[in-house]
């Protein structure tokens, strides 16, 4: 009963902002819903499908939760899934007006209390230098943009690659030289600068962007450099993760994901999903990890976590104790 929506207290909070939804038994889509584009507008990281209205998949954001409806890829009897979600707020709202360092596109977002993420939401004009509003305090580390009315890919651009390059979500495309896509130009402390391109400022198109910074016992967005060992090399953090996203720069990599809930024993390496790729959680898919009391280590030599020489982007989500609640887990 107490995890029951309208039986949690008054003063519970922490609204999931973000849900991603993976069937772990079946070659589903990966379902992406936020509060600013509203429930049942879900879109796949692993292909280019333009946003879809599905009533059946997310259906309310709850506290710590959301509500899901009878859609075989959140809900097939006696399938398992994962769910991750970021959490955001007192409130199920979906954004405002964002102003700070006056955007010269509207921008319309929400923005964690911890500083770390926001979600945004805005038309493109198909000009270079034109500018968003991100809401956080200093400048984001990871940006991933996706044109939510045609079926354009995911655009990620981060420090770690640098942003006269992008990296694609939905491929495992290496790291590729594009100036349309954030105009050469690296995000300030305010604003984030988009190209012409369709993929990140399509005129008329709506945009949604999910924007990053590292936050020390919260967020962090990095890189590593594998060594080809089976003893890879340690990733410090500063804190538990509870997820890890990795993907290879210099080749054909997928993106890997790994959490502490389906990978709770060391060496986490049975389950590790792909955001560019459909494929079911299948052991020994993908590379193994140790998840550390403050931070991660690659524990094999697979292309897809630890080549040696080749440099991999990483972003981690900090363990948060009391199931949101609490304090992070810092290293101990």
């Amino acid at each position: 009963k107490a995890l029951n929506q309208d039986n949690l207290d008054d003063t519970a909070s922490k609204i999931t902002a973000w849900a991603w939804i993976k069937n772990r038994d079946a070659t589903d889509n990966h379902i992406l819903v936020d509060r600013v584009r509203g429930v049942g507008k879900d879109m796949h990281s692993n292909n280019t499908d333009a946003e879809a209205t599905n009533l059946n998949t997310v259906q309310r954001f709850l506290q710590r939760g959301v509500q899901i409806g009878s859609d075989v890829e959140v809900n097939t009897a006696n399938e398992s899934y994962v769910l991750w979600q970021w959490l955001l707020g007192d409130s199920a709202t979906t954004g405002s007006s964002i102003t700070t360092g006056s955007p010269s596109l509207t921008t319309t977002g929400i923005v964690a209390a911890a500083d770390h993420f926001s979600i945004l939401s805005y038309t493109g004009n198909a000009t270079g230098g034109a500018t968003i509003a991100h809401g956080m305090s200093a400048a984001p580390e990871m940006i991933v943009i996706k044109e939510r009315d045609n079926a354009n890919g995911w655009i990620v651009g981060s420090d770690v690659v640098g942003y006269t390059k992008i990296l694609r979500l939905d491929t495992t495309d290496a790291s590729t030289t594009d100036s349309g896509a954030f105009n050469d130009t690296a995000p300030s402390a305010t604003l984030i600068t988009l190209g012409s391109n369709n993929g990140t400022n399509r005129s008329s198109g709506k945009m949604i962007c999910y924007a990053f910074r590292s936050i020390p016992g919260v967020c962090k967005v990095g890189k590593y450099i594998g060594n080809g060992n089976n003893n890879g090399v340690y990733v410090n953090l500063g804190f538990k993760p509870r997820w890890v996203m990795v993907k290879g720069l210099a080749a054909s990599r997928n993106w890997n994901t790994l959490d502490t809930a389906r990978n709770p024993v060391n060496v986490a390496s049975p389950f590790v999903l792909l955001p560019n790729d459909t494929l079911v959680d299948t052991a020994g898919q993908i590379g193994a990890f140790d998840i550390l009391s403050d931070g991660f280590k690659p524990r094999d030599t697979a292309a897809n976590s630890n080549a040696s020489g080749e440099t991999y982007l990483y972003m981690a989500m900090a363990d948060i104790g009391g199931n949101g609640t609490l304090p992070p887990i810092y290293g101990r």
